[in-house]
């Protein structure tokens, strides 16, 4: 069950909206940034996150709400869920009210915001070195195969190749790593992490 209390423990008035975004047609996320008196006197938390779920009764247009300030929140717990209201300062002036009823809501609170959750084996620059280190997967640089058993018929093997003559960090080892069962590849990946 979500503690409202919350609401007067924190200083979410001034904060500010950085991203709000529907998840299916029923769930609300929210993400912003606590103003200085929060992270500094208060709490210590730089950011907030709300889950609200189960969204229902929704009164409040579709518009760009990154950037605008809280003026306040207030979330009512009720039998069926909770009421929830956000008065949001878009620009100088002009003001918007979100208003729904929502079944259940979480949040969270960070110092920092943390790690991104995007895979980086399929940025540019990672697949550059993955490239220049392919170049080290030639007979001429193999220099081991590792095996584990794992039991049951499983067993994992790895080909190291190293170019000990390498100008470059990145070119100069490569795993090459395979799954087998029975003595069948089940699947099979390169790394350039030993």
């Amino acid at each position: 069950m979500f503690d409202s209390d919350i609401l007067h423990q924190h200083g979410f008035h001034d904060s500010t909206i950085e991203k709000m975004e529907w998840f299916g047609q029923d769930t609300l996320w929210l993400e912003g940034e606590f103003d200085e008196w929060e992270r500094t006197d208060n709490s210590g938390c730089q950011y907030y996150q709300f889950w609200f779920r189960k969204v229902s009764m929704r009164t409040f247009e579709e518009r760009e709400y990154g950037e605008s300030s809280v003026v306040d929140i207030q979330i009512t717990p009720s039998d069926s869920g909770y009421h929830v209201m956000l008065v949001l300062e878009i620009a100088f002036g002009d003001t918007a009210v979100i208003d729904f009823w929502c079944e259940d809501i979480s949040y969270s609170f960070l110092k920092y915001k943390g790690m991104s959750y995007e895979n980086i084996y399929h940025h540019k620059e990672y697949q550059q070195i993955l490239i220049q280190s392919r170049q080290v997967g030639r007979k001429e640089y193999w220099k081991e195969t590792e095996s584990k058993d794992l039991g049951e018929g499983y067993q994992v093997e790895a080909d190291n190749y190293v170019n000990e003559d390498s100008p470059t960090r990145a070119a100069c080892f490569l795993q090459k790593c395979r799954l087998l069962h029975d003595g069948k590849v089940l699947f099979e990946y390169e790394s350039i992490y030993r």
